[in-house]
Formats: C-alpha cells, sequence, structure tokens
C-alpha cells in the first residue's frame, strides 16, 4: 500500500473506519459467546449446569498447557555442529527463564482459552523494563482491511488496534514532543466535548460497547435493574468492569493502525486520536516496534524487529476466507440451551412432587386463603358440605429424562472427540496398558491437529520473543562445549571468565544473543506445550535412547525433569571423566571393544 505524501490523518482515520467495519457486529456475538461460556446462558442469565465452561475449559488444556512448556532453538543439519548447539541451547535457557519471569506463558495460555470462545485472540508481544511485556488483546479491540484473508501479513495491507488510555498516560506519552501543548489542548476538548473539528465523535459509544460489551459497564454507585428491581446484588452474571464517572470521561481512545508500506517494504505506524490527530506517523514514517528506544542491530547490520509488528494471532478454528475464524462455544451453544431446558424441566417436576397440587370437589367455599391454611404444618380444613373432597394429585416424573440428560451431557463429549479414555476415565473391555495406549493413539489425532494449530502461535510468538531479545539484550553469554572440540569461536585462553564450567576440561564460547545462527529458529520443545502429544513424546526419547539415537544428555533435556540442568552437568562431568581414564588406560578401551564385537 502506497501511503500518502499529505494529509495523513484524514486518510489514517478513513482507513481505520474502514477496518472496523464489522466491529459492532462481532462484539455482540463476542458477547453472546463470552454469556454463554461464563454463565451458561447467552443473555447472562446464569444456567444451574454450565457444561459449556468445562468444556471449553477442557479442550483449552488438551490443545496447550504451560505446565511444561519448553522452548528450544532449531537448526537446519547443515548447521548442527557443537558450538552452534551449546550456543542455542544457552540462549533457549535465557528464553524460556524470560517467558516464566514475565508470565508470557501465561498469557499464552489466556489467549488460547478466549481463541476458542471467540474464535481469534492476539498477543501483542512488547518489551519494556528489561523483559518482555505481554498483552492479550481481544478481537473486538482489533480490525482488519481485508477480512477474507486468513493471517496479519503484508498481504493484510492494513490493521488496526484499538485501546484507551488514562489523561495522565496521554500526558506521560506526548511528553517531549514539539507540538505537546497542542496535542494536550486537543485531548482537553476531545474529552470535554466527544467532539473534534465539529464533527460527531463515537467513541463513548465504542467505549460501552467495547469496555462492557451489550451490556454497558456500570459506573461506581449506580444501581443495576436487577438491584432496583429485586433488591439482590448481581454475582451469578458475566463479571463486568466498573468505573467512576471521572475516570471514564478521560479515557481517550487512540487508534494504532499498521501499514504494510510498499515504498520502505516495512510495516509502517500511525497513532491517532479524535478525528485526525495524528500521534505518530505525522513527521517520519517508521515502525514502532522495529525502531522502539534501545533496539540494536545484529552484526550484520540488519534489525532482527524488520518488517514484524508486535501482534501474535491465535485461533484453533480458522476458516478459510474468513480472518476471524469460528468459536468452540457456537458449536455447543445449542446444546447447552437444550441441557438448560432438560435440567429445568426435572427441577420443575421435582419440586410439584414435593408440593404436590391439590384437587378440592363437592364445595364452592374453598379459595386461596384456605388452600395456605392447609398447607400450613398442622393447618386445616373445615367445610359444612358433606360431599366435600380434598385430595393430592400425583405428579409423575417421566422415565428416561435423566438418561437424556445424560446423553445431552455426552453429546459434548462427541462433539470435542473425548473418549473415555482421554478423559481418564476406564472403558469396557479395556483390560492392559497397551490396549488403554493404543486407544488414546487413536482417538486423539482430531486434537493433535488442533493442537499443532495452537503451538504453531506459541511458536510464532516464542520467535518474536527470540527477536526482541536479540534487539534489546547486549550482553555477553557463555555456551560450554566438550573438551577436543575445535572452533575459531572458542574463548581465547586469557579471556577472563566469571563463570565455572558445568564439567572440569570443558571450553568456553562467549557470544551474543545477536551472532546466534541466522537459521536458528524457536520451537515448542518436544511438543511440551500440548498434553495431546506427552506420553507419546516421552515414549519416544526413552526409545530414542534404548537405540542409541539419543544421549542421556538429550534425554534430560527434552524430558525437563526437576534439577535437569544439575543432571546434564552430572552426565556431562561422568563422560569427562570417562573418556580421560580410557585415553591413560587404552588396554580398557580395546577390550571393551574386542568384548562388543565378540557379543
Amino acid at each position: 500500500m502506497r501511503l500518502p505524501s499529505s494529509k495523513t490523518g484524514p486518510w489514517a482515520r478513513d482507513i481505520v473506519n474502514q477496518c472496523l467495519a464489522s466491529q459492532q457486529n462481532r462484539i455482540e456475538r463476542y458477547t453472546a459467546f463470552k454469556n454463554i461460556y461464563l454463565t451458561g446462558d447467552e443473555n447472562n442469565d446464569a444456567a444451574i449446569f454450565n457444561k459449556t465452561f468445562a468444556y471449553i475449559e477442557t479442550v483449552a488444556s488438551y490443545l496447550y498447557s504451560p505446565v511444561e512448556l519448553r522452548a528450544m532453538l532449531s537448526l537446519p543439519r547443515r548447521f548442527s555442529n557443537a558450538v552452534n548447539l551449546a550456543k542455542n541451547s544457552t540462549a533457549a535457557d535465557e528464553l524460556n527463564e524470560r517467558v516464566r519471569d514475565s508470565g508470557l506463558d501465561m498469557k499464552v495460555e489466556a489467549a488460547n482459552v478466549w481463541s476458542l470462545v471467540k474464535g481469534k485472540t492476539f498477543i501483542k508481544l512488547l518489551w519494556g523494563d528489561g523483559n518482555f511485556d505481554p498483552y492479550v488483546v481481544q478481537p473486538e479491540y482489533m480490525g482488519v482491511l481485508h477480512e477474507d484473508r486468513d493471517t496479519l501479513d503484508y498481504k493484510m495491507e492494513a490493521f488496526v488496534h484499538v485501546s484507551f488510555i488514562s489523561k495522565s498516560q496521554f500526558r506521560d506519552f506526548i511528553r517531549g514532543r514539539p507540538n505537546e501543548a497542542e496535542l494536550m489542548r486537543k485531548a482537553y476538548m476531545y474529552m470535554k466535548t466527544g467532539k473534534d473539528t465539529g464533527k460527531p465523535d463515537q467513541d463513548n459509544i465504542t467505549r460501552q460497547v467495547i469496555l462492557g460489551g451489550l451490556t454497558p459497564f456500570q459506573m461506581a454507585g449506580q444501581a443495576t435493574q436487577q438491584n432496583a428491581s429485586r433488591g439482590m446484588v448481581d454475582w451469578l452474571g458475566t463479571p463486568r468492569p466498573i468505573f467512576d464517572p471521572k475516570t471514564m470521561e478521560d479515557l481517550i481512545r487512540i487508534d494504532e493502525l499498521w501499514v504494510w508500506d510498499s515504498d520502505r517494504d516495512d510495516w509502517t505506524t500511525i497513532q491517532l486520536f479524535g478525528e485526525d490527530t495524528l500521534l505518530e506517523g505525522y513527521l517520519t514514517r517508521r515502525n514502532i516496534f522495529a525502531q522502539a528506544a534501545g533496539s540494536m542491530k545484529t552484526a550484520n547490520d540488519s534489525n532482527p524487529l524488520q518488517g514484524c509488528h508486535p501482534f501474535t494471532e491465535f485461533c484453533v478454528n480458522p476458516i478459510d476466507g474468513y480472518f476471524w475464524g469460528d468459536s468452540e462455544v457456537r458449536l455447543v451453544a445449542l446444546l447447552q440451551k437444550a441441557l438448560n431446558a432438560r435440567i429445568n424441566g426435572i427441577n420443575t417436576l421435582l419440586r410439584r412432587q414435593e408440593r404436590p397440587p391439590w384437587i378440592f370437589s363437592g364445595s364452592t367455599s374453598v379459595n386461596q386463603n384456605a388452600f395456605a391454611k392447609l398447607t400450613k404444618p398442622d393447618g386445616y380444613l373445615a367445610d359444612s358440605n358433606p360431599n366435600m373432597k380434598a385430595q393430592r394429585m400425583t405428579v409423575e416424573i417421566p422415565q428416561g429424562l435423566y438418561e437424556s440428560k445424560a446423553d445431552m451431557e455426552a453429546d459434548f463429549d462427541k462433539i470435542g472427540s473425548f473418549s473415555p479414555t482421554l478423559q481418564g476415565r476406564g472403558e469396557s473391555g479395556v483390560r492392559a496398558q497397551a490396549h488403554a495406549e493404543t486407544l488414546v493413539r487413536t482417538g486423539s489425532p482430531r486434537f493433535k491437529d488442533r493442537a499443532l494449530a495452537a503451538e504453531r502461535s506459541v511458536e510464532a510468538t516464542l520467535e518474536l520473543g527470540l527477536s526482541l531479545m536479540k534487539a534489546h539484550i547486549p550482553d555477553k553469554f557463555v555456551a560450554w562445549v566438550a573438551p577436543g572440540v575445535k572452533s575459531p569461536e572458542l574463548a581465547p585462553k586469557d579471556e577472563e571468565i566469571v563463570e565455572d564450567p558445568p564439567a572440569d576440561g570443558m571450553m568456553p564460547v562467549v557470544f551474543q544473543l545477536q551472532h546466534l545462527n541466522p537459521a536458528a529458529k524457536a520451537r515448542v520443545d518436544s511438543h511440551s506445550g500440548s498434553p495431546a502429544f506427552a506420553h507419546e513424546t516421552r515414549a519416544l526419547l526413552f526409545d530414542l535412547l534404548k537405540a542409541g539415537a539419543a544421549t542421556p544428555e538429550q534425554l534430560v533435556e527434552h524430558t525437563n525433569p526437576p534439577g535437569a540442568g544439575e543432571m546434564i552437568a552430572g552426565i556431562e562431568k561422568r563422560q569427562i571423566e570417562q573418556a580421560k581414564f580410557l585415553a591413560a588406560h587404552p588396554e580398557v578401551a580395546a577390550e571393551a571393544l574386542h568384548g562388543k564385537k565378540k557379543k
């Protein structure tokens, strides 16, 4: 896309409006899906048994779990020498530590869950205070120019992220700019009148819809309709934010527009508020993510963040030709409504069994007051008519109601492809562990396909995190290689190394993250992000060890037991000691080799 040479503000506002063309419609759908997920009903009336919540949480846990998530750096075989592998291992340890310390793994879990609920969510990964600064971005805050395209690549041409910041945040944001006073004046006018340049501003409506869904946000101290009518606390409905009116007045909507600039072959960031007031993009065109303060260039004078934006998409149920994907809630919503109706019907019948209706005959004097006396403890009813008769009606619960309810619950498992063995329950006819493992393996392909889709999003996030580390961490790291390895990258003997080697005799390689092989890519180690792969992957690793295709160090590294670092150091120490012993006693090595050949 070619950007205009002048009047960027009006042009950007027009592109933003085009990107947000479906926002209102999507918000309505997302609100209904969110209510069904959290309460079991699209109207926010809490269901007695919200099976949808349990279903979504179970599916999400199968697709991604942060419990054992590990990152690794993968290299093509032609680059897999000892030095590169050692550097990759050290860099992967640093990446894993930062993922955990920043809470990125938990943000990914939230993005995975809400992508199932709404169809697609995003992680916005920034850098702040020396570490990752991740945010979960809900799809109602996003808009794209071409909804018939699948991803946020250069073919999308433009997309926008809508956010709301307070007045104090806005003041800090523009501090030090040449036009700071003018921007602040326009911001005060924007907050005071809700208008800019005389044109109606829909930000107040957008604020209510985005922050509060179809049920607008609640002002502090303001009673809801339910509180007013029933004098009760609304504790069963979907939680929603509560804002002080002054806080809401001070919120300023910022539209962050990302446009693929064909002239620069990179993204251009344009930030604006109001009608067409520019905060970014009025003087220079740049990618603010790639040119953030403190970012560095790699050894070959290239920026690892060039051509990148900070957003990673999570979409477990993609739809070809529709950017926003499909909601898992949509697949079970009608089943949840049918389950609600069945449970409510059973409860009504049970209540009628507890207090069945009365039949009065032979008298015309019985009224509601008399009936109320009759139904109280020790109550009685006297009537002068000798033919008067009172009896209770028999209420019977039809057979099969509970069975039909159980069948509806089982239908959730059928939709999600949950077999009893996948849920940890026994199944008739299964007596041996091998049989059960076979059932799990043959019953999980659908989960594995979807887990791989989630894993691709996790890997894209890890890869973006690695690029951020390359651009912002100038520190030197030390990787250790076994004795006897020859490489020009080995640290000189006179270079002072503060760290002690994991085992005596190991040699140091000093490097910066920006010096990693460009072919190294961040990947999820051993499919550790998904429990659907866990058992098979572990079994495969042990089989590879038995076959001699994997080393004990690789087994420990990929299974990641508690104290993995100490275990690997111990293995390396024993291997070095064994190599020294065999070098000092070659007859032992020859005898061992002869014994193997004889066998």
